[in-house]
């Protein structure tokens, strides 16, 4: 009888390894892409799959040395030294302090920005991060807060849960159910978000930092925070749209449209979205549901859609209502030629600062929807 619970023990302790192994080279394999320093020591003769396959075993011996450490319960006397991750991988917290931080080598944390709330003294780090002792969490990414005295007191919890709620205010609603909250009491560190993603899933991992390019925007942006480390989000991995893309974003905006003004309206949207296709504005792009991105600057295509709201509000009679360009849903589909979010600032400029484009945006909508230039007159 204890020799088969001695079996399993060690079946069990067999798996659980096999998992951290797995999760560790996983992590590290598409993580690495994203790490500059990891890059420029790549030989430039040799492939991306190569070299990795060159690092596996390094890493694969130091996942057994932590776990070697941890079963004597001295898993923290490791050293930055003995990890064979390049240091922008390596775990830490609390490094911009003075003291350098701390080195937590059983975590894996790929740092994509960190944003400054000097009012609170708060750093926001968004990441995606790897416990490699706990398989089972598997990989995650989020938006984790650190306060600089370290302690995670009441009020700075209230602070940050406060932020997220601007920051979210129903924006994800589609996606609640996967929002978790943590706080991790100890280190003054609290998460108001993370998303657990698996340990194999490749495609998700790609979209975490889609999300994390998004709410760093918005943290940025809404709350006014400024850049203590700028982002280094990855072209090839953010190829396709920062923002939660999918077919429903684009069925959404066509549903709020006729809302707004009719289905009459929100089909000539559409006829709008096509002329621009053909005249070589825009470039249809379906790899991460229906979208398009602008093939060089974004201000002509900014400048039609608005011109199309416009005209369509004004002969409407409902420009006293504010019923013109629906901006906010208009963002998630048509993107910048990097895929990015159109600077917000292209949207809010006046018709005059853009004079040229807008008078021909103008002139394009009147050519294709002659009423809207005889009602907008009327």
């Amino acid at each position: 009888m204890q020799k088969e619970t001695d079996d399993i023990i060690e079946n069990n302790e067999r798996f659980w390894l096999e998992m951290t192994k797995s999760g560790t080279l996983t992590f590290c394999h598409e993580m690495l892409k994203l790490s500059p320093k990891f890059q420029s020591k790549r030989p430039a003769d040799v492939d991306y799959n190569t070299y990795l396959e060159s690092i596996d075993d390094e890493i694969l011996k130091f996942v057994d040395l932590l776990n070697e450490y941890n079963n004597k319960g001295k898993w923290g006397e490791i050293s930055k030294d003995d990890s064979p991750f390049p240091s922008d991988l390596q775990g830490y917290i609390h490094e911009y302090d003075a003291e350098g931080g701390w080195f937590q080598p059983k975590h894996l944390m790929c740092k994509l920005a960190v944003l400054r709330d000097e009012a609170n003294k708060i750093n926001y780090e968004f990441l995606i991060e790897y416990d490699i002792l706990s398989p089972d969490v598997e990989i995650y990414f989020g938006v984790k807060a650190i306060s600089d005295d370290w302690e995670s007191t009441e009020e700075f919890k209230n602070i940050v849960i406060e932020h997220w709620r601007l920051v979210h205010s129903g924006k994800y609603k589609r996606h609640t159910h996967r929002f978790k909250m943590t706080n991790n009491v100890n280190h003054g560190t609290f998460w108001p978000f993370w998303w657990r993603i698996g340990l194999e899933c490749k495609e998700e991992l790609a979209d975490a930092i889609k999300y994390l390019e998004t709410f760093y925007r918005d943290y940025k942006n809404i709350l006014n925070f400024r850049d203590l480390w700028r982002p280094k989000f990855s072209r090839v991995a953010i190829n396709v749209a920062n923002s939660l893309l999918s077919n429903e974003d684009y069925d959404d905006l066509m549903s709020q449209i006729a809302r707004d003004y009719n289905e009459k309206t929100s089909r000539r949207f559409e006829r709008l979205l096509n002329e621009c296709l053909d005249d070589g504005l825009i470039i249809e792009n379906n790899l991460n549901g229906k979208r398009f991105n602008c093939i060089g600057s974004s201000v002509k295509i900014v400048c039609i859609i608005k011109a199309f709201f416009t005209l369509t509000a004004l002969s409407k009679k409902e420009w006293e209502n504010n019923k013109h360009t629906p901006i906010g849903q208009i963002e998630r589909i048509i993107l910048d030629k990097t895929g990015r979010i159109i600077n917000e600032s292209n949207w809010r400029k006046d018709t005059g600062q853009m004079h040229n484009q807008w008078v021909s945006a103008q002139n394009k909508v009147e050519e294709l929807f002659p009423d809207l230039n005889n009602n907008s007159k009327k």
